[in-house]
Protein backbone atom coordinates (compact mmCIF):
# COMPACT_ATOMS: atom_id res chain seq x y z
CA UNK A 1 0.00 0.00 0.00
CA UNK A 2 1.58 3.59 -1.07
CA UNK A 3 1.43 6.25 1.70
CA UNK A 4 0.15 8.90 -0.41
CA UNK A 5 3.20 10.97 0.11
CA UNK A 6 5.00 11.24 -3.50
CA UNK A 7 8.62 11.61 -2.03
CA UNK A 8 8.38 8.85 0.19
CA UNK A 9 6.36 6.50 -2.10
CA UNK A 10 9.42 7.56 -4.63
CA UNK A 11 11.65 6.93 -2.10
CA UNK A 12 9.85 3.19 -0.93
CA UNK A 13 10.11 2.40 -5.30
CA UNK A 14 14.05 3.49 -4.92
CA UNK A 15 14.71 1.28 -2.03
CA UNK A 16 12.62 -1.61 -3.80
CA UNK A 17 15.18 -1.58 -7.09
CA UNK A 18 18.21 -3.46 -4.64
CA UNK A 19 18.53 -6.97 -4.53
CA UNK A 20 16.58 -8.48 -1.68
CA UNK A 21 14.42 -6.00 -0.85
CA UNK A 22 11.14 -5.97 -1.32
CA UNK A 23 8.02 -3.63 -0.86
CA UNK A 24 7.95 -4.25 3.35
CA UNK A 25 11.23 -4.02 3.60
CA UNK A 26 11.80 -0.68 1.46
CA UNK A 27 9.32 0.73 3.55
CA UNK A 28 10.72 -0.17 6.84
CA UNK A 29 13.89 1.43 5.70
CA UNK A 30 12.12 4.20 4.01
CA UNK A 31 10.51 4.91 7.50
CA UNK A 32 13.89 4.47 9.23
CA UNK A 33 15.86 7.02 7.22
CA UNK A 34 12.70 9.24 7.90
CA UNK A 35 13.35 9.16 11.91
CA UNK A 36 17.21 9.64 11.18
CA UNK A 37 18.88 12.82 11.54
CA UNK A 38 19.81 14.83 8.49
CA UNK A 39 23.38 14.43 8.79
CA UNK A 40 23.33 10.81 8.91
CA UNK A 41 20.65 11.16 6.07
CA UNK A 42 23.13 12.82 4.41
CA UNK A 43 26.31 11.29 5.22
CA UNK A 44 24.68 8.16 3.39
CA UNK A 45 23.27 9.47 0.65
CA UNK A 46 27.30 11.32 0.21
CA UNK A 47 28.70 7.89 0.59
CA UNK A 48 26.43 6.42 -2.52
CA UNK A 49 27.91 8.77 -4.84
CA UNK A 50 31.41 8.26 -3.63
CA UNK A 51 31.12 5.02 -4.12
CA UNK A 52 29.91 5.36 -7.40
CA UNK A 53 32.29 7.31 -8.53
CA UNK A 54 35.08 6.08 -7.21
CA UNK A 55 34.43 1.93 -7.69
CA UNK A 56 35.66 0.25 -10.27
CA UNK A 57 37.05 -3.26 -11.58
CA UNK A 58 40.30 -4.61 -11.15
CA UNK A 59 41.74 -4.27 -15.13
CA UNK A 60 43.46 -7.42 -14.19
CA UNK A 61 41.17 -9.68 -11.54
CA UNK A 62 37.44 -7.70 -11.96
CA UNK A 63 37.50 -7.31 -7.84
CA UNK A 64 36.38 -4.03 -6.86
CA UNK A 65 38.99 -1.35 -6.40
CA UNK A 66 39.49 2.26 -6.36
CA UNK A 67 43.05 1.80 -7.69
CA UNK A 68 44.03 0.60 -11.50
CA UNK A 69 44.77 -2.80 -9.69
CA UNK A 70 43.41 -3.86 -6.58
CA UNK A 71 45.21 -4.94 -3.58
CA UNK A 72 45.96 -8.24 -4.05
CA UNK A 73 46.76 -8.07 -7.65
CA UNK A 74 49.07 -5.37 -6.71
CA UNK A 75 50.36 -7.19 -3.68
CA UNK A 76 54.11 -8.30 -3.93
CA UNK A 77 53.84 -11.07 -1.55
CA UNK A 78 50.95 -13.23 -3.60
CA UNK A 79 51.30 -16.40 -5.18
CA UNK A 80 51.41 -15.41 -8.80
CA UNK A 81 51.34 -19.30 -9.51
CA UNK A 82 48.16 -19.55 -8.26
CA UNK A 83 44.13 -18.71 -9.32
CA UNK A 84 41.28 -18.53 -7.69
CA UNK A 85 37.97 -18.32 -9.69
CA UNK A 86 35.46 -16.82 -7.47
CA UNK A 87 31.58 -15.65 -8.89
CA UNK A 88 31.49 -12.71 -6.87
CA UNK A 89 33.26 -10.01 -4.88
CA UNK A 90 31.67 -11.04 -1.87
CA UNK A 91 33.15 -14.53 -2.30
CA UNK A 92 36.36 -13.75 -2.76
CA UNK A 93 36.15 -11.49 0.67
CA UNK A 94 34.87 -14.58 2.37
CA UNK A 95 37.83 -16.42 1.30
CA UNK A 96 40.17 -13.59 2.13
CA UNK A 97 38.57 -13.33 5.41
CA UNK A 98 39.26 -17.09 6.41
CA UNK A 99 42.94 -16.36 5.64
CA UNK A 100 43.58 -19.85 3.95
CA UNK A 101 44.52 -18.91 0.28
CA UNK A 102 47.25 -16.32 -0.52
CA UNK A 103 47.26 -16.52 -4.62
CA UNK A 104 45.62 -13.98 -6.94
CA UNK A 105 42.04 -14.11 -8.32
CA UNK A 106 39.41 -13.98 -11.49
CA UNK A 107 35.86 -12.58 -10.61
CA UNK A 108 33.28 -13.55 -12.87
CA UNK A 109 30.57 -11.52 -11.82
CA UNK A 110 28.19 -13.84 -11.89
CA UNK A 111 27.61 -17.76 -13.20
CA UNK A 112 26.22 -19.46 -16.77
CA UNK A 113 22.78 -19.91 -16.36
CA UNK A 114 20.98 -20.30 -20.13
CA UNK A 115 17.70 -19.68 -18.86
CA UNK A 116 18.37 -15.73 -18.10
CA UNK A 117 20.34 -15.58 -21.32
CA UNK A 118 23.92 -15.31 -19.14
CA UNK A 119 26.19 -16.83 -21.22
CA UNK A 120 30.08 -16.54 -21.47
CA UNK A 121 30.45 -13.33 -22.64
CA UNK A 122 28.28 -12.26 -20.05
CA UNK A 123 30.69 -13.30 -17.81
CA UNK A 124 34.07 -12.60 -17.57
CA UNK A 125 35.06 -15.44 -18.71
CA UNK A 126 36.76 -14.58 -22.06
CA UNK A 127 39.39 -12.27 -19.96
CA UNK A 128 40.14 -15.05 -17.70
CA UNK A 129 41.10 -17.43 -20.95
CA UNK A 130 43.14 -14.44 -22.28
CA UNK A 131 44.80 -14.55 -18.33
CA UNK A 132 46.00 -18.25 -19.15
CA UNK A 133 47.08 -18.04 -22.30
CA UNK A 134 49.76 -15.01 -20.87
CA UNK A 135 50.05 -15.43 -17.09
CA UNK A 136 52.06 -18.75 -16.09
CA UNK A 137 49.89 -20.68 -13.13
CA UNK A 138 50.40 -23.93 -12.20
CA UNK A 139 46.76 -24.17 -10.96
CA UNK A 140 43.57 -23.30 -11.28
CA UNK A 141 40.85 -23.55 -8.23
CA UNK A 142 37.89 -23.61 -9.65
CA UNK A 143 35.60 -21.96 -6.57
CA UNK A 144 31.72 -21.49 -7.63
CA UNK A 145 29.68 -21.79 -5.51
CA UNK A 146 27.93 -25.53 -5.41
CA UNK A 147 24.91 -24.55 -6.57
CA UNK A 148 23.37 -25.97 -10.34
CA UNK A 149 24.48 -22.97 -12.07
CA UNK A 150 27.69 -22.87 -10.18
CA UNK A 151 28.42 -26.36 -11.09
CA UNK A 152 27.66 -26.12 -14.91
CA UNK A 153 29.91 -23.02 -14.49
CA UNK A 154 32.93 -25.11 -13.36
CA UNK A 155 32.37 -27.58 -16.06
CA UNK A 156 32.31 -25.14 -18.75
CA UNK A 157 35.24 -23.68 -17.26
CA UNK A 158 36.68 -26.61 -16.75
CA UNK A 159 36.43 -27.41 -20.62
CA UNK A 160 37.61 -24.14 -21.81
CA UNK A 161 40.78 -24.34 -19.53
CA UNK A 162 41.96 -27.68 -20.70
CA UNK A 163 41.22 -26.61 -24.80
CA UNK A 164 43.99 -23.99 -23.79
CA UNK A 165 45.99 -25.42 -21.22
CA UNK A 166 45.83 -29.41 -21.12
CA UNK A 167 48.53 -29.56 -18.63
CA UNK A 168 47.14 -27.10 -16.55
CA UNK A 169 46.05 -28.57 -12.86
CA UNK A 170 42.67 -27.82 -12.21
CA UNK A 171 40.85 -28.20 -9.04
CA UNK A 172 37.97 -27.56 -7.35
CA UNK A 173 36.43 -26.92 -3.76
CA UNK A 174 35.90 -30.10 -1.82
CA UNK A 175 32.53 -30.88 -0.85
CA UNK A 176 32.73 -29.31 2.99
CA UNK A 177 30.24 -26.91 1.25
CA UNK A 178 27.12 -28.03 0.97
CA UNK A 179 24.98 -27.67 -2.40
CA UNK A 180 22.81 -25.07 -2.95
CA UNK A 181 24.67 -22.91 -0.49
CA UNK A 182 26.86 -19.34 -1.11
CA UNK A 183 30.32 -19.24 -0.19
CA UNK A 184 29.63 -15.85 0.78
CA UNK A 185 27.54 -17.16 3.75
CA UNK A 186 30.07 -19.86 4.43
CA UNK A 187 31.48 -19.82 7.83
CA UNK A 188 35.71 -19.75 7.95
CA UNK A 189 36.03 -23.40 9.45
CA UNK A 190 33.80 -24.93 6.45
CA UNK A 191 35.17 -22.61 3.89
CA UNK A 192 39.09 -23.61 4.84
CA UNK A 193 37.81 -27.76 5.02
CA UNK A 194 36.54 -27.69 1.66
CA UNK A 195 40.33 -25.28 0.31
CA UNK A 196 42.29 -27.83 2.05
CA UNK A 197 40.72 -30.55 0.52
CA UNK A 198 39.92 -29.17 -2.90
CA UNK A 199 39.72 -32.07 -5.70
Amino acid sequence: MESQIKSLDDLIQSLKQLPGIGQRSAQKLALSIIHMPKVKVQNIADNLIKVKSKVHLCRRCFNLTEMDECQICSDPGRDKNLLCVVEQPLDLWNLEKARIYNGIYHVLHGHLNPLDSIGPDELFIPQLLDRLKTEAFTEVILATNPTIEGETTAMYLRQAITKIKPNLKISRLARGLSTGSDIEYVDPLTLKNAFDNRR
